[in-house]
């Protein structure tokens, strides 16, 4: 089988180290900043929080300031103070016992970062704030809503398929946002969501009236949806192989779920019903590493083809 992308360099291992050990660096210190308030809570005055809090904010947004936004410690530094923004905010409401819903304080976090996920032109901060963002809208489903977790799943699903179809659009004309790390990020999770939300409907034992709960209907034609999209760009203008394998895993997932759920009614007999989903499940991810393995040597010989076209022209 001929080559089909070049190993990486000394050089190109190097940089990718350095960066990995910064980023879970940046992790530490901010996971460390949380266990240090959760862990000497009761010896610290209010004041003393609060001070600490916004201090610790102040001087990450100074550290990017210095280092400068164009640098990866800046761009660090920025997403430090961003994510200890949600710290002095949840300092704030445990002093204080202000009463707000959950969802406010992620909503209210979301809403004071953006402006520094804009300029900080950071993916890893752009998916952070995706997140929050998340988070706000499962806590508000869940607290004020009466939506169960079918529909919940299903209409977060749908979020980040907004958020995916906004990065592509975006991408074209934004250089910070052309990784396609970023974007199999918000596909596995738009495809995972709207996946279990299938599976929940695969489980019921009857389903609601339609006029009752429309949203629960819904969900795996979404998923359907979502994921042939998400293959034909992947397969297509993407050539994204990674975001093929999260396609094909969750159909997988979903389809070996179905046939259990119907085997299960069908057949009493516990060794026969094992032995028949032993084979079931050789079936679909055999089938499914099939297709990939092809749909790789496929995309390896057409980028080869581009190569050799455009040398040659």
């Amino acid at each position: 089988m001929q080559k089909q992308v070049a190993a990486p360099d000394g050089d190109e291992w190097r940089v990718w180290i350095e960066r990995i050990l910064l980023l879970l660096g940046t992790a530490q210190i901010i996971a460390g900043i949380f266990f240090f308030f959760a862990y000497n809570w009761d010896d610290l005055t209010h004041w003393q929080k609060l001070g600490l809090t916004q201090g610790f904010v102040v001087l990450a947004a100074l550290g990017a300031r210095v280092a400068g936004l164009n640098s990866l410690v800046g761009k660090l530094s920025l997403l430090a103070a961003g994510a200890l923004v949600g710290a002095s905010f949840a300092v704030y409401g445990q002093i204080y016992q202000t009463g707000a819903d959950a969802f406010t304080l992620f909503a209210s976090w979301a809403a004071v970062i953006v402006g520094w996920v804009l300029i900080a032109r950071f993916a890893a901060f752009w998916i952070l704030w995706a997140l929050i963002v998340n988070l706000a809208l499962a806590l508000y489903l869940d607290s004020v809503t009466n939506l169960q977790s079918t529909e919940q799943n299903s209409l977060l699903g749908l979020l980040n398929a907004a958020f995916l179809v906004v990065h592509e659009v975006v991408r074209q004309r934004v250089a910070w946002l052309a990784q396609a790390w970023s974007r199999q990020v918000l596909m596995a999770t738009c495809l995972f969501l709207l996946a279990v939300a299938s599976i929940d409907v695969v489980a019921a034992r009857g389903w609601p009236a339609f006029a009752e709960r429309p949203l629960f209907y819904f969900a795996i034609p979404a998923f359907l949806i979502a994921s042939l999209l998400s293959a034909l760009w992947s397969r297509g203008h993407g050539r994204d192989l990674v975001g093929l394998f999260i396609v094909v895993l969750s159909l997988s997932a979903v389809a070996w779920y179905a046939a259990f759920r119907t085997i299960d009614e069908w057949i009493e007999w516990e060794e026969g019903l094992l032995l028949i989903m032993a084979v079931i499940t050789l079936a679909i991810f055999g089938l499914a590493g099939w297709w990939l393995h092809r749909t790789w040597l496929q995309l390896g010989s057409a980028k080869q083809t581009e190569s050799g076209q455009h040398n040659a022209g």
